[in-house]
């Protein structure tokens, strides 16, 4: 009886010094790993703004892929949530939102393990010599629970080597995409609504550009004033095919409504006008302007593909450019150009 009360003693006694040591320990816990990745700041963003393609470089997707994914909200930015559920205990069930973006700088996550408790992570973007550097990190708090502080004491060694893997993987799909920094442009994917055009199909040489659209748009006007069309929105041309060489394009200009009866182009006197509609529904989205923004409108394009490949969308048609600006009444320099890209 003896032998047993005095192992009771120790057991008690080595609980209340654990317990002790314990109210000592940190009660948070703080892990980071960083890596340097030859791409623009502006890239590597794209890829940790959201969560469409986080399993494409995730260091725990490969431990379970039968594990089910849920997103909520935005694609990107604040408010853009991943939910996840596996039976495989080392990548459990949570979810993780966006609560912070700042491009092309930072971007912060809460993270939700259910009865596992909530943690912090984020992740922060430097410009350097040889690219971006890129730094993850993860904060989570214990309070007092004393079996989460001595827990805490190994989050580095537990946790720091799946950052590891997850950044490798990352700088891996980064590098392997455009390296074209867009941050120099006022990109926004927006939906848009169809309108009804009525559009002459053409083909120019860059230095006929100009004549060629002048031509076609006055062709436009002369259909929609024989029929009594009034014109809805600002010009646009619409690409059909482009090369240094030469640009097939629609002109065109909307309308405020379709004909009963229009003629087949064929058999109309002379004319090609017809009459169709634009796209409607999700379109990258940029405005120019001559003097300032954009630059090149061929450089302005490949930016936007880079821009598409980076976020994981897919072009969906036809891009245009709409012109808001009145040539007679825009100062050299300051034309405006709208372009559209449709994705999905």
């Amino acid at each position: 009886m003896r032998v047993i009360t005095r192992i009771l003693i120790v057991l008690v006694a080595i609980a209340v010094l654990l317990a002790i040591i314990g109210l000592f320990l940190p009660s948070s816990a703080h892990v980071e790993r960083s890596i340097t990745i030859d791409a623009p700041q502006s890239t590597v963003f794209a890829l940790i703004n959201g969560f469409r393609g986080f399993n494409q470089w995730s260091p725990w997707f490969d431990r379970d892929p039968e594990a089910q994914y849920t997103y909520e909200g935005p694609d990107f930015g604040v408010g853009a949530k991943m939910s996840w559920t596996s039976e495989q205990s080392d990548v459990g069930s949570g979810s993780q939102e966006i609560v912070a973006s700042e491009p092309y700088g930072a971007v912060r996550m809460t993270l939700d393990f259910g009865e596992q408790g909530t943690a912090r992570s984020f992740f922060e973007l430097t410009s350097e010599a040889d690219g971006t550097g890129v730094t993850w990190g993860f904060d989570t708090e214990f309070g007092l629970n004393l079996i989460s502080r001595y827990f805490g004491l190994a989050f580095d060694s537990l946790l720091g080597p799946d950052y590891e893997t997850g950044l490798a993987n990352l700088k891996e799909l980064v590098e392997s995409l455009p390296k074209l920094d867009w941050s120099d442009l006022d990109i926004q994917i927006v939906e848009v609504e169809p309108v009804a055009i009525a559009y002459v199909t053409a083909s120019s040489e860059p230095a006929g550009v100009p004549e060629t659209l002048n031509k076609s748009y006055a062709e436009v006007q002369a259909f929609m004033a024989a029929q009594g069309i009034s014109q809805a929105g600002a010009r646009i041309t619409l690409t059909n095919s482009w090369d240094e060489q030469r640009w097939d394009f629609d002109a065109a200009i909307p309308i405020d409504r379709i004909p009963e009866e229009v003629e087949e182009p064929s058999s109309r006197a002379g004319s090609a006008v017809q009459i169709g509609e634009t796209y409607g529904g999700q379109v990258v989205k940029t405005v120019l302007v001559e003097s300032g923004t954009g630059g090149d409108p061929v450089v302005v394009y490949d930016k936007i593909r880079a821009f598409v490949a980076a976020h994981a969308l897919e072009s969906a048609g036809r891009s245009w450019e709409e012109y808001p600006s009145d040539p007679a009444q825009t100062s050299h320099g300051e034309f405006v150009t709208h372009v559209y890209f449709p994705v999905k």
